[in-house]
């Protein structure tokens, strides 16, 4: 992630794409909008590990990691799959589809603890920063990114986990 914002920061490439589609939707880019949006996603995408460890942690601290594990993993091997739907070669904008996959992910697991155990899994409300990412995709990559979530969450691998987890809270 960080060398591909360090490239990035000196092709401006993000920034150029970002102009591209304003123009193309009829708008005009202000040079000061474009550097706040590059700047957030920059952002975005560097919480990707850190919100990671931070659901690894807390998954640990509440002896949930073994029922965890799975959708990391299937973070994982999504955010390492360069030919996803915004394939990798594309730098900073071709990650960002894993980005939303992985931070949305979190999300759910949060609030999938939150809704058993009453308090959320991670302290950080991913979901407005997860809604802005969603308005910049659009529906053609989000929702099938949601729908691949949603999947996993009913994955025969994950229910069994999270069903898991429903009978350890509603047996406490």
């Amino acid at each position: 992630i960080k060398r591909e914002i360090d490239k990035d920061k000196k092709s401006h490439s993000l920034a150029a794409i970002m102009k591209d589609n304003i123009r193309n939707s009829g708008g005009k880019p202000d040079a000061e909008t474009i550097e706040r949006a590059v700047v957030f996603f920059y952002t975005y995408l560097l919480l990707v590990p850190t919100i990671t460890d931070q659901t690894i942690a807390a998954a640990r601290k509440s002896n949930i990691l073994h029922l965890v594990q799975p959708l990391i993993g299937i973070v994982e091997d999504y955010f390492v799959n360069p030919n996803d739907l915004l394939p990798d070669r594309l730098g900073v904008f071709g990650l960002m589809d894993d980005a939303y996959f992985s931070l949305k992910m979190m999300q759910v697991i949060s609030e999938e603890y939150a809704r058993q155990a009453g308090v959320p899994l991670i302290s950080l409300n991913l979901a407005p920063l997860n809604n802005t990412v969603r308005g910049v995709l659009g529906d053609n990559i989000a929702q099938p990114i949601e729908l691949a979530i949603i999947s996993a969450f009913q994955s025969q691998v994950v229910q069994n986990p999270f069903m898991q987890l429903i009978n350890q809270y509603n047996s406490t």
